[in-house]
């Protein structure tokens, strides 16, 4: 999963976000308990390339109002991508 998941059409990165919460609670369970700590390096790893990907490190910041240059969105339904309404014949 790069930066996406299966889902809905709006909000994709929502269960990208969601696993990588749940691999970094689960990282930190596992140090915590003395668990593997090769298998909580790798969800430690894996939450952050989620995480990375989201607030830019593809080239485009997907969190409105993070990051800068011209693909990072500023409000949260911009204008100039919301479909017209037809034109009157």
């Amino acid at each position: 999963m790069c930066g996406g998941g299966a889902g809905s059409q709006w909000g994709a990165l929502r269960p990208a976000t969601q696993a990588a919460m749940l691999a970094l609670i689960q990282s930190k369970q596992l140090r915590a308990t003395g668990g593997s700590a090769s298998y909580a390096a790798q969800l430690f790893n894996y939450a952050k390339y989620q995480i990375d990907y989201v607030l830019g490190d593809s080239g485009r910041s997907w969190l409105v109002g993070y990051g800068t240059g011209c693909g990072t969105p500023r409000s949260v339904y911009p204008r100039c991508v919301a479909p017209s309404p037809p034109f009157p014949a």
